[in-house]
């Protein structure tokens, strides 16, 4: 059978070479199978199949020769699970959940190709994270005085100033109403990272703490840093400089976990 990749299609199994093509797909006319059948005859099954292949399609283009290959399996094997777990319970209440994971993993990839230099994927397994918290004020230690600007320091950090809302989706961080700018974050530990010494002096941690470390694009080199708790806050770490950008101390910005 021909293939297409085409609106009003799903991805289609039966072909698991390494084609060019961005991904398989039939026609819903064509279908052969019961899930491609289960698939077409459910509109939001079939809008989430047409996004998911789209996006797909978009991040072949951004792949380098280290990561296209291991896309393509990494996209057969996950159409390999969908249709082994769903062979029995062809409807949206086990299809769905498995394509908004897929679709959040390949929104996810697409915005860490958008953080490199090149706009090329260095990495096929991203970390997902998620959240919604309001912005607190810096927890600035005694004697950390003649700060100015604070707020212009927190922006070119790409950070969020005290008030502020911020939501983290697979897309990236978003601030308040405005466009989320994208991210690709890392799970480490506070021993790992390059300045660890300095942090563990300064902000008082264990090495073996975990964090999230996020890769922004542009000209800030610098990871945004998060310290994950319990209860779901986060603690940013934020430079700030007193006038003449010393001396400068690093300081945790809270992130209090907002409920709707």
């Amino acid at each position: 059978m021909k293939k297409h990749c085409l609106k009003k299609s799903i991805i289609f199994l039966c072909a698991l070479n390494f084609s060019n093509a961005p991904s398989f797909a039939a026609d819903c006319a064509r279908t052969s199978t019961a899930i491609e059948k289960a698939i077409c005859a459910d509109n939001t099954l079939l809008e989430m199949d047409n996004k998911l292949n789209d996006d797909y399609a978009e991040l072949l283009k951004k792949t380098s020769p280290k990561t296209e290959k291991p896309l393509r399996v990494q996209q057969r094997r996950w159409l390999q699970a969908r249709n082994a777990q769903c062979s029995k319970n062809r409807t949206s209440n086990c299809l769905a959940p498995i394509y908004g994971r897929r679709i959040d993993e390949l929104t996810a990839l697409l915005s860490a190709a958008d953080t490199q230099e090149d706009g090329l994927l260095d990495t096929i397994n991203p970390i997902i994270l998620r959240g919604l918290w309001s912005v607190g004020p810096l927890q600035k230690e005694q004697g950390e005085d003649g700060i100015t600007s604070e707020d212009e320091q927190l922006s070119k950090q790409r950070l969020p100033k005290k008030g502020d809302q911020v939501t983290a989706t697979p897309e990236g961080l978003c601030f308040n109403n405005g466009p989320c700018q994208p991210v690709s974050w890392s799970k480490v530990t506070l021993g790992s990272m390059p300045e660890a010494r300095r942090y563990e002096q300064e902000l008082h941690l264990d090495p073996a703490q975990e964090l999230f470390s996020g890769r922004l694009s542009g000209k800030w080199n610098s990871p945004i840093i998060l310290i994950p708790s319990q209860n779901g806050d986060m603690r940013a770490v934020a430079i700030v400089c007193a006038k003449g950008n010393e001396p400068c101390w690093n300081n945790f910005q809270p992130w209090r976990v907002k409920t709707n």
